[in-house]
């Protein structure tokens, strides 16, 4: 079928799953029998933070002599002259969010497995059979509310006090906090960004180092910006359960100091959730 990808067996590692988005929110799945790893990146989440104001003169006096070295070919000068127009130090890391992981069936072998990408709708779906019985796992990434939406059906799942919702962080120093009422489970996340990523190309030890200080009165942060994830698990219907999934950043623009306390991005999360448990 045109634009949709087939394969019959889960997905090993990130570099085989499928990937979805919305432009600016993204998520791949793996397709796993009994268990789904869905891991998170946010385009505004890096480490670091803004540059301080470059002193002394601009580079741009340099790129008329940085075109005639071009076009004499002098490739030592034109490369000496390009680099000075660089900007001071190194540029920073992007940044993966984690994983949610999410539990909801037996890790058995499985017949007629199929896990499908629909590139025309940028729709994911797993399904397989386990005693004759149909599981079938659906995902995508909304652009109207900006959330992860996977909703798993058959009469093989776990009971709903058996699913699991679950978090895994390359990040030290997570908050996490859980709630549950009868029909839904929420899972809320915090962290920081690294405030310095070195490139791997650089040998530099730490190469990687993180800021344990509380940020400023006003909740900013030189470095180091806060991120935050909201899961929810919704009992749908008998043999039926959904998992929404928003995240924040502490991303405020250019030049400006980010959010460095994940609290008030949970906030922001969460009423995402709220808004697409409504639709």
């Amino acid at each position: 079928m045109r634009h949709v990808l087939e394969l019959d067996e889960p997905a090993i590692g990130f570099t085989d799953s499928f990937l979805l988005g919305n432009g600016r929110f993204g998520a791949t799945v793996r397709g796993g029998i009994g268990v789904e790893r869905i891991d998170l990146n946010l385009d505004t989440f890096w480490s670091g933070g803004p540059h301080e104001i470059e002193r002394g003169q601009p580079p741009a006096h340099l790129l008329p002599l940085l075109r005639d070295a071009i076009r004499r070919g002098d490739q030592r000068l034109a490369d000496h002259l390009a680099s000075q127009m660089q900007g001071p130090g190194w540029t920073e890391s992007y940044q993966p969010l984690g994983a949610v992981l999410l539990s909801y069936g037996p890790k058995q072998d499985a017949v007629l497995y199929r896990r499908r990408l629909d590139l025309s709708k940028a729709v994911a779906s797993t399904r397989y059979e386990m005693a004759s019985k149909a599981v079938e796992m659906v995902s995508f990434v909304s652009l109207a509310d900006d959330v992860f939406v996977s909703t798993v059906s058959g009469p093989g799942l776990l009971d709903w006090h058996d699913l699991g919702v679950a978090y895994e962080s390359p990040h030290p120093g997570v908050q996490m906090d859980i709630e549950s009422t009868d029909d839904l489970r929420w899972l809320m996340i915090g962290g920081r960004a690294p405030v310095k990523a070195m490139p791997n190309y650089v040998t530099v030890e730490p190469a990687v180092v993180y800021d344990r200080d509380g940020p400023a009165a006003d909740g900013t942060v030189a470095k180091g910006m806060a991120y935050a994830i909201v899961a929810v698990l919704q009992q749908v219907g008998p043999g039926e359960t959904r998992l929404i999934v928003a995240a924040s950043t502490g991303f405020r623009g250019y030049g400006q100091r980010p959010i460095g306390n994940p609290r008030a991005l949970i906030r922001s999360a969460r009423d995402r959730v709220e808004v697409a448990l409504r639709h």
